[in-house]
């Protein structure tokens, strides 16, 4: 993705530096020798030529904000491929604090993704953010990608993440030692796994203003909820065989789920069902299986009565394969729901 924003080398050393020498940095304003920001602004943002105030300029739009971020008391204001989200108003002198963002995750997650940078004014990252940035067309098809914007902040202290989401749902939250992070996506935040480090924004104006120094932020974390992973999908095999036939003791029933309609591949999932189960009294030659919870996805399904105890379904054996208008069809599995199926065993299926 093409930059939005440049860094330039003096305030590269400076952020450089500041991780080194401390646990925040400092962020100050300064000027050039013409009076003027130091550090460039993003293109559609411009000083008002005579305060330190920086304000969505030319080319910038209002906008409403959707998704986690629609309840939020913030502006925003849209421009190519950014939007941002701020505390700040016309009234406000606010800094404008760079960000890039670089993912170093080795999944290929296309190029299309949406990247959202978030300012908290807490370390634990709890409540809602006070200002937002949101990139889309983030390319995360590699390790080493990046892109750069800049944030909208009063003076004030704040603690920085940044993650990939689709910009409608709120991300799901996960507990990371003090810390509320995202997960399920990939996520980073500006400074260390063991805590962020604070950035500190002065007042615009402040004596001895140094250069602003970016804030660089590694997506370097992918972390997996318990919790969103589980689909709570599940199949319910209500297997039937003729009452008058002799169904051997000692023996097990084996439901095959398969992502082929060729079963000589291994199948996805195998469950047995004991033979006893076909023999009981008031209900013979009737048997039920309720899977555990399986991978949304579509199966074909297949039952035998393993009289040899091979673990095979051979040619004289009890045997189905759940069909539909005479052929094998597959059973689609979804989140949150127990599919049912009959099938009934007959010799050589």
């Amino acid at each position: 993705m093409r930059s939005i924003a440049l860094l330039w080398p003096s305030a590269l050393a400076l952020v450089t530096a500041a991780l080194t020498t401390g646990c925040f940095v400092d962020v100050h304003h300064a000027k050039s020798n013409d009076g003027g920001d130091s550090s460039p602004p993003p293109s559609s943002w411009s000083s008002d030529g005579g305060t330190d105030s920086i304000w969505p300029g030319a080319g910038t739009t209002a906008c409403d904000a959707e998704g986690p971020y629609a309840q939020m008391d913030l502006q925003c204001y849209h421009s190519g491929t950014s939007t941002w989200l701020t505390s700040c108003d016309d009234g406000t002198l606010c800094r404008r604090v760079p960000v890039t963002v670089r993912y170093k995750l080795g999944q290929d997650l296309g190029t299309t993704n949406v990247v959202n940078v978030e300012a908290f004014d807490n370390p634990r990252f709890t409540g809602n953010p006070v200002s937002v940035m949101t990139l889309t067309g983030f390319d995360a098809s590699h390790a080493g990608t990046e892109a750069s914007d800049a944030l909208l902040l009063k003076p004030g202290e704040y603690y920085f993440r940044a993650y990939l989401g689709d910009g409608t749902d709120e991300a799901a939250p996960y507990e990371y030692g003090d810390m509320q992070l995202v997960s399920e996506t990939p996520v980073g935040l500006y400074g260390a796994a063991s805590g962020p480090t604070r950035i500190v924004v002065a007042a615009p104006g402040a004596k001895d203003a140094e250069a602003q120094a970016p804030v660089d932020i590694v997506m370097d974390k992918l972390f997996k909820s318990d919790t969103a992973s589980k689909t709570d999908a599940r199949l319910r095999v209500m297997l039937q065989v003729d009452p008058n036939v002799d169904i051997p003791l000692g023996r097990k029933v084996i439901v095959e789920l398969n992502t082929h309609d060729d079963f000589g591949f291994t199948p996805a999932y195998s469950f047995t069902v004991a033979s006893e189960d076909l023999r009981v009294d008031g209900r013979k030659g009737l048997a039920e299986l309720v899977t555990p919870e399986l991978a949304e996805g579509t199966y074909f399904v297949r039952t035998f009565l393993d009289a040899s105890g091979d673990g095979y379904a051979d040619a004289d054996e009890l045997q189905a394969i759940f069909t539909q208008g005479g052929q094998k069809a597959p059973v689609k599995v979804v989140r949150s729901r127990t599919e049912t199926l009959s099938l009934t065993l007959v010799k050589g299926g």
